[in-house]
């Protein structure tokens, strides 16, 4: 737990007092240690809060590593060594880390400052990559331009190499000419692999990769090749997928790299959507992937999430593994996540926390729900390979607002996560792995208003078909869908289980033989499609900013089966094998998608051929009991897309809304992106959301044709249209999408949207007291109705109606005087009027409120004399409702002679300057009179 020594002491003085003056007593006495220079592991937690301002933006295992090569003590390490082994200097060690500052500018300058070259720079986020070592590493942190440096750990592929016949394609072969996927081109992204192993698979009889297959791969440079020593099967793998359903797709396959960031994928989507014409790379049409990166904040719209979205834009469809991270299930729950509201409560309330650690009991921590009891911690039920922490509310100060600890099996502090991130970026060699029987605590340090956490656990080993038994953690949650996969322009595939019929062919659509539709118990499954997991994008600047609308997404969106069986290479010779996974469920679906790609590419093309395969593939999957979290539409099954006729149904229509207005709601919509000639007709059906079957509808069925129609029935209505409603009620309303009048509504392209009437009213009326009388403003109603509110006020002094005053209309936020003499008490009462578009008058309560008037307080008057003249100046009540109230009248005469030189003049400026006779003195004085109402109140003369 990192903490400025200044600000923990503030919170924890007497705790802090004591261990710190420990802290100090042990580190230069050593024969009390294990080992020469090394503390207990109780130390530990001390060691962290005394670092200096640099090393608290470095990876904790770095600062060991430096501070252990220069002598310093250190605590002692439960875990494995971070210091390494055969190594003359673990300081010199290099690997790839992330390096984030307040502008990339600022980032680049730190590095070529120490005599370090960035490796990647993203284009809109303010951090850059650099290979360097601890030593080096130090050096950088102490530039005040560089913020924070975590390790990088790169991507992991969603599948593992572990068996069905495919996917049955029959119909969709059958097609005169047979539909192979020809002039498709499909973008493959996933984890490198070995030229060895690319060209044994190859040469394999029979050709499981084929010879004629048209192959690019993407070299790219350095690191960021699909092509390395060793590397993983996966890409491979689904290689063999995607030829298997369409061998006659163009494949361009490359890889952002192992230890990669988010950024290096989003270069490599954009890079594939363009093509690269000098290197013959064609644009792909299809992307997809099966990576997923750790350090990406679910609650975030993240580099690549952002790629896919202008990949998407570009007329690309991009395809993601919905992840193997399991799913949540009342009982026997696979899922390696837990995800919850922040709870907060007193350390000493949640006895097993504090029975962990003691000094839990004077912090606010994260109260961990197991049943009735708030346990405050959160238990590891199987070793995990790393620990990611990720809130939905975004710290932009050094203090964590939010901090996770971990002890080990035995209870010890092993390490932490300030904000978000992971261990394996923060504190890998102290803490990692995590064995079973571990422990977490969420610690709030002050965060500013509720929000959300999650927490991820990554298994230490995966079993052999990804036979998941149970979950990481003895707390799970739905909600295993994370990263790009999330987002809405992803179509997130999951992994069914498998269903044969006798003879070994998928049978889903059998109804004896698959009688429901199952998920395999390893495919992560999607929180409640109502529930908004993004909250926070990036600008241009490359800065942090709260979303306009949280988006929410419902995941995954279909399902394929999740066991292939396969070709490998297992470094000798090419082997049968299974390969099990999200990964394999998601090539299946690209080469499917080329499939139909090709049948419909002759009348469509863009952005509506994306949006029309996504939906054949969503109506061609068999549906999932209910609303699955796990299957999203169900599975697909190839001979439903030609038997179903999906390509002849519409397309949903765009950007709904349900605005809420007085008496109803105003119902706006774009039509479908497949409605080219704006002929489509949208049925809308409007009802209370507390209304029975047989109740009337707010209306009937209302044909609208929105946007650019300029055919259709005479006197038809347009989007958008006022729906109305019942003050005060909540209802629904639906549009069905038809391309021809008297077809059936397709329920698939039917959205729904809800919303409620608001009552008529007035936000706030505020009644000023002032010297000789009251202000009076108001605010308006935040839901003005589809008219505009008529607003009127009724106002009285002392009891009694005050001329013009009665239903007489104003305007908010406009200032309205009312003279009054001192102790009059003043009120009005203000009401609105909404008149809505079919007629109906709504009146809202009246809002009253009331002011006391306040005593006038006599100008002061100053003389001054000056060259040719005197000068006259005056100061009135700072409260006066209205300067005209106070008159001010001079008369000057000669002291002398008494002879009058200035003879009651109205002072009309301030100040005011009179000429006279140099030389010769002036007696003046000055008359002030109060009027209120225009009835003269008070008269004194000063001299």
């Amino acid at each position: 737990m990192i903490f400025t020594t200044r600000s923990f002491r503030l919170r924890h003085t007497s705790v802090w007092a004591c261990l710190s003056l420990a802290l100090l007593i042990t580190l230069p006495v050593t024969p009390a240690h294990s080992q020469e220079g090394v503390l207990a592991p109780a130390d530990l937690r001390n060691f962290r809060s005394l670092m200096t301002e640099a090393e608290r933006k470095l990876p904790q295992s770095v600062v060991l590593v430096n501070r252990r090569g220069a002598g310093q003590p250190v605590p002692r390490v439960a875990r494995k060594s971070v210091f390494g082994a055969g190594d003359a200097d673990p300081r010199t060690r290099v690997a790839h880390y992330r390096v984030d500052g307040s502008t990339t500018e600022s980032v680049i300058a730190a590095m070529r400052s120490v005599g370090l070259e960035p490796e990647f720079v993203p284009a809109a986020r303010s951090y850059a990559t650099v290979y360097a070592s601890p030593l080096q590493l130090a050096r950088l942190a102490e530039d005040a331009g560089v913020t924070k440096i975590r390790k990088i750990t790169g991507p992991k592929a969603q599948g593992v190499t572990e068996a069905y016949a495919a996917h049955s394609v029959a119909a969709l072969v059958a097609e005169d000419p047979p539909l192979r996927g020809s002039d498709v081109v499909i973008g493959l992204i996933s984890l490198p692999f070995s030229q060895s192993a690319f060209n044994a698979l190859q040469a394999e009889s029979p050709k499981v990769i084929p010879l004629s297959a048209s192959i690019d791969l993407l070299t790219g440079s350095g690191r960021a090749a699909i092509v390395s020593q060793g590397g993983s099967a996966d890409a491979l793998s689904m290689l063999q997928l995607i030829y298997d359903m369409a061998p006659g797709a163009r494949v361009v396959i490359g890889s952002p790299g192992v230890d990669s960031t988010p950024g290096q994928m989003a270069a490599l989507i954009d890079y594939m959507v363009a093509g690269d014409a000098g290197a013959s790379v064609d644009p792909v049409n299809i992307i997809v992937d099966d990576l997923y990166y750790a350090s990406e904040n679910p609650f975030e719209v993240g580099e690549v999430g952002e790629a896919i979205a202008a990949a998407s834009e570009a007329g690309v469809l991009h395809i993601s593994a919905a992840g193997d991270g399991g799913q949540y299930a009342s009982s026997a729950s696979t899922s390696s996540v837990y995800f919850a509201n922040l709870d907060s409560t007193a350390g000493s309330s949640i006895p097993a926390s504090v029975s962990l650690d003691p000094f839990l009991s004077s912090e606010n921590i994260h109260a961990f729900a197991n049943g009735s009891t708030d346990q405050g911690l959160l238990q590891i039920t199987e070793a995990i390979a790393d620990l990611c922490f990720y809130s939905s509310e975004i710290s932009t100060v050094a203090f964590p607002k939010t901090t996770v600890w971990v002890y080990d099996e035995s209870d010890a502090f092993v390490g932490s996560i300030e904000n978000d991130g992971c261990l394996s970026a923060d504190d890998p060699g102290n803490a990692l792995p995590l064995a079973a029987g571990s422990s977490v605590v969420v610690l709030d340090n002050g965060a500013s208003e509720a929000y959300r956490l999650m927490l991820k656990g990554e298994r230490a080993s995966v079993p052999t078909g990804l036979a998941l038994t149970g979950s990481v953690f003895n707390l799970t949650t739905p909600g295993n869908v994370l990263g790009h996969a999330y987002g809405p322009e992803a179509l997130t595939v999951g992994a069914a289980a498998l269903c044969t019929d006798a003879d070994g062919v998928v049978a889903y659509s059998d109804a004896t033989n698959c009688a429901t539709q199952e998920s395999s118990v390893y495919s992560a499954d999607g929180e409640l499609s109502s529930t908004a997991r993004f909250y926070w994008e990036f600008n241009e600047q490359g800065q942090l900013q709260a979303l306009a609308t949280p988006v929410a997404a419902s995941k995954p969106n279909l399902a394929a089966a999740g066991v292939s069986g396969l070709k490998l290479y297992n470094g000798s010779s090419v082997v049968d094998a299974d390969y099990t996974g999200t990964s394999g469920a998601a090539a299946t679906m690209a080469g499917l998608a080329a499939l139909l790609w090709e049948y419909r590419d002759e009348s469509a093309t863009g952005v509506i051929l994306v949006r029309e395969v996504a939906a054949a593939l969503r109506d061609a999957s068999i549906p999932a009991p209910d609303d699955d979290a796990a299957l999203g539409a169900g599975v697909f099954d190839a001979p439903r897309v030609i038997a179903n006729g999906v390509f002849e149904e519409p397309l949903a229509p765009e950007n709904v809304t349900l605005e809420t207005r007085v008496g109803g709601g105003l119902l706006s919509f774009d039509k479908a992106i497949d409605d080219l000639n704006g002929d489509f007709r949208y049925a809308v059906l409007c009802s209370a959301d507390d209304a029975a079957d047989d109740d009337e509808p707010l209306f009937d069925e209302l044909i609208i044709y929105p946007g650019d129609s300029s055919d259709g029935d005479a006197g038809v209505n347009k989007s958008p249209v006022f729906v109305p409603a019942p003050a005060a009620t909540a209802f629904s309303c639906s549009i069905k999408p038809r391309k021809a009048a008297g077809a059936e509504p397709h329920e698939p392209s039917i959205v729904t949207v809800s919303g409620s009437s608001a009552e008529a009213g007035v936000g706030s009326v505020t009644m000023t007291p002032k010297a000789g009388g009251v202000a009076m403003e108001f605010t308006g109603s935040n839901t003005a109705g589809a008219d505009p509110a008529i607003y009127t006020a009724t106002c009285t002094a002392g009891g009694a109606a005050i001329a013009g005053w009665t239903d007489r209309v104003v305007a908010p936020n406009t200032e309205y005087a009312f003279q009054a003499v001192a102790g009059t008490q003043v009120s009005c009462s203000v009401i609105s009027t909404v008149t809505t578009e079919d007629g109906v008058e709504y009146v809202s309560d009246p809002v009253v409120a009331t002011g006391v008037a306040q005593v006038i307080t006599a100008p002061v008057v100053r003389f001054q004399a000056d060259a040719g003249g005197v000068s006259v100046s005056y100061t009135v009540d700072g409260s006066l409702l209205d300067s005209s109230m106070v008159t001010l009248v001079l008369t000057c005469s000669e002291a002398a002679s008494n002879n009058v030189v200035i003879n009651a003049v109205t002072l009309d400026s301030n100040p005011q300057f009179f000429e006279a006779t140099p030389g010769v003195a002036l007696s003046c004085s000055a008359t002030y009179t109060i009027t209120i109402n225009g009835v003269a109140q008070s008269s004194a003369t000063t001299a």
